[in-house]
């Protein structure tokens, strides 16, 4: 099965979720962002995040190796802030 890793980068690099499609993580990243805009200018949210499709057949050694192989998806940022 295909699936979605939100993965955040602005401090340490972690996965924040893994969703079934990429309308459901753009719901969860719009949250993190309007959080994000508190503090933070766009250009530099940009930055902040990365997506990844993954295979949840894998069998990982570790949870996050799991999150962050696969194909990474460029984030349609008009998505989030329009």
């Amino acid at each position: 099965m295909i699936a979605y890793s939100l993965i955040s980068c602005s401090c340490d690099r972690f996965c924040i979720g893994i969703y079934t499609s990429l309308d459901n993580l753009y719901v969860a990243l719009k949250d993190c962002v309007r959080c994000d805009l508190e503090y933070s200018p766009f250009q530099e949210i940009k930055e902040f995040y990365e997506v990844f499709e993954i295979t949840l057949d894998n069998e990982p050694l570790k949870y996050f190796e799991f999150t962050t192989h696969g194909k990474e998806i460029i984030i349609d940022w008009n998505k989030i802030f329009a």
